[in-house]
This record gives C-alpha cells, sequence and structure tokens, in this order.
C-alpha cells in the first residue's frame, strides 16, 4: 500500500533488490564515494517491466508496473522502494528499450539503426543509446540498402513514372477568331517582326 523503507548503516555494502513482477534484480550500493541504486548508478532509480508490444506512432499496447527506489545521501542510507502501474510515457520508453536491447543482440546495422532513433525519440537513457552507438560503428550496413549511381540511374528512368499512351495526340484549335493564325501548322523559316505604335 505505501512505500517500504530499509535503512542501511556500513563501510561499503552493496546488494540487489529483488522485486517480483519485476524482472532482474536492481543492484544497489552504500558506502564511501556515493551511495547509488539502479543499473545507472544514481540516487534514484525508476525500473519498468510489463508485458508491452509497440504499436504504430507512440502507442503501446499492454500494461506493466514501475518500481520507484530512491536511495539516500551519507553513511547512514536508506532505501525507499514504492510499487506502481507504470505510466504510457514510462511503457513506451520500456519497449523502446527492450527493442533497441535486441536490436543489439542481432547485430544487424539497420535493425540497430532503426532502433537507436526510435530510442531517442522514445526517451530512454543516454548510456544506453550510447552503447548502442558504439556497437553500430563496429558493424557495415548491407550494401543494398544504400544507394549508388547506378541504382539511382535505373530507378530515375522516365518511362517508370509516365504513361504511355497509344492513341495519337489531340489537338485544340484556337477559338479566338476562325482565321485565327495560332491553327496553320508550322512552317519553317518564318519571320518575327516587331512594330510600335
Amino acid at each position: 500500500d505505501g512505500p517500504i523503507s530499509v535503512k542501511l548503516c556500513g563501510d561499503a555494502i552493496a546488494g540487489v533488490v529483488r522485486i517480483d513482477g519485476i524482472g532482474d534484480p536492481i543492484p544497489f550500493a552504500v558506502g564511501p564515494g556515493k551511495n547509488s541504486v539502479g543499473d545507472l548508478e544514481r540516487m534514484r532509480a525508476v525500473v519498468v517491466h510489463g508485458s508491452v508490444a509497440a504499436g504504430g506512432g507512440f502507442q503501446v499496447e499492454g500494461d506493466g508496473v514501475a518500481a520507484e527506489l530512491q536511495v539516500t545521501d551519507g553513511p547512514t542510507a536508506e532505501i525507499t522502494v514504492s510499487i506502481r502501474k507504470a505510466t504510457e510515457t514510462e511503457l513506451r520508453r520500456f519497449a523502446a528499450l527492450r527493442a533497441l536491447q535486441e536490436a543489439e543482440q542481432k547485430k544487424t546495422y539497420n535493425d540497430l539503426h532503426a532502433q537507436i532513433a526510435k530510442a531517442r525519440t522514445r526517451g530512454v537513457e543516454q548510456v544506453h543509446i550510447d552503447r548502442a552507438e558504439k556497437l553500430l560503428k563496429t558493424l557495415k550496413p548491407d550494401p543494398g540498402t544504400y544507394l549508388c549511381k547506378q541504382t539511382m540511374k535505373d530507378q530515375m528512368r522516365w518511362d517508370k513514372i509516365t504513361e504511355r499512351s497509344e492513341e495519337p495526340e489531340s489537338v485544340t484549335l484556337c477559338s479566338a477568331t476562325e482565321g485565327c493564325s495560332c491553327n496553320e501548322p508550322f512552317r519553317g523559316n518564318e519571320q518575327l517582326e516587331i512594330t510600335t505604335g
């Protein structure tokens, strides 16, 4: 119902917090230097777990839970854990992080490149994006995925974008006057005479 808190005191205490339904254990450390909780070694962490599927755009389908963990500063630290329903933003971030991690395991350039872009727009922590970008630099794109001069030449042919009609061209005559010179066929070597007046 309310937050659960645990007081820790010691020179160097490190461990994990296990929460049913959250998945992986959450690391913490108390001692000289800096107290921290979570993978990113900060004093506050929100860990989300759930069953989600990314929909179109920024939509996610499913639900999940969020565990908010906070550790106080100093040699006598207190870790507070609150469990609640995850927000839609947190679920989007969780789904994007999971997709990014799956792309890292596949190690294909195109998948990883796309998931890095998606992770950025969905607010995934920069440390995860940096790790994925470091891996991306070691991969090479598939040669068939980028344009070269010959591919562009092949694809940008006029006959691919226009329709050829078998019917003869229709000509609409000028209707200004019955004997308008616009309607006469073209004659070579015509002269243009300009008069002022």
